[in-house]
């Protein structure tokens, strides 16, 4: 996880706005924990956790929210 991280903290690391990066684990179709809520750091989610982790305020104003999506979708296109 530390190599994916790194895809997306670094690049946004050169903008105005420092934007956090965290990871997570999903399990499509499962509702976890099973075993536990994290490895490390790392949360381990379903649906439900991960929107609740997506749903947290943050630093960010909406305008940058957008700029960032938009950045990461020309950086990591879908399907590649």
């Amino acid at each position: 996880m530390p190599r994916q991280l790194d895809a997306c903290s670094v690049p946004l690391a050169d903008g105005d706005t420092p934007v956090p990066v965290r990871g997570a684990l999903f399990f499509d179709g499962n509702e976890l924990p099973w075993f536990g809520d994290t490895i490390g750091d790392v949360p381990l989610v379903g649906c439900r956790g991960l929107t609740k982790l997506l749903k947290r305020s943050g630093p960010l104003t909406a305008a940058n929210s957008a700029s960032v999506a938009q950045f990461l979708a020309n950086r990591f296109p879908s399907g590649t």
